[in-house]
């Protein structure tokens, strides 16, 4: 599950569709996110130095 706020925090929306809905429990700290211009790609890069799309 994510979860994205999009008014700072107010409210959140949780997006699951695509994503594991059991056994998943990966924490992600953040430090980049980028949606391509199509909106088809994330990219995401963590502190921990990954990055994935």
């Amino acid at each position: 599950m994510v979860t994205r706020t999009r008014d700072g925090g107010r409210t959140f929306e949780t997006l699951s569709h695509g994503l594991p809905q059991q056994h998943a429990y990966d924490l992600v700290y953040r430090h980049a996110l980028d949606v391509d211009e199509t909106g088809d790609w994330l990219a995401c890069g963590s502190t921990t130095g990954s990055l994935s799309r």
